[in-house]
C-alpha cells in the first residue's frame, strides 16, 4: 500500500492511529529520510519550462540558485518515511 501526507498537516502520531482505526497493526516507522534543499530544488526544477531551467546568469543557472535558497529553510522539515504494519486476512 502507498499513502502520502504532506508535511505536518497531521501529526505522526496521529497519521499511525489512523492506520490503527482502519485495522492496520504493529504499525512503526522502519526508515525516514529528509529531502537536501537540492533535492528539492531540483523537484521543482524539473517541473519548470526548458527556458527557466537553462536562464543563466555570471554562468550559474539562476532558477537551481534560487530555488536552493528558498529551500534550504524548509530541507529539514520535509521529509518521508517508510511505515511497517499488518492487515489481518
Amino acid at each position: 500500500m502507498t499513502a502520502a501526507c504532506g508535511g505536518n498537516l497531521i501529526t505522526e502520531q496521529r497519521y499511525l492511529n489512523g492506520l490503527k482505526t482502519a485495522g492496520l497493526t504493529n504499525s512503526k516507522i522502519v526508515a525516514r529520510h529528509y529531502y537536501s534543499a537540492e533535492q528539492l530544488a531540483a523537484i521543482v526544477s524539473d517541473s519548470m519550462p526548458t527556458i527557466l531551467q537553462t536562464m543563466t546568469c555570471c554562468g550559474k543557472k539562476i532558477l537551481n540558485s534560487f530555488l536552493n535558497k528558498l529551500a534550504k529553510p524548509i530541507s529539514t522539515k520535509l521529509w518521508s518515511v517508510k511505515i511497517y504494519a499488518n492487515k489481518a486476512i
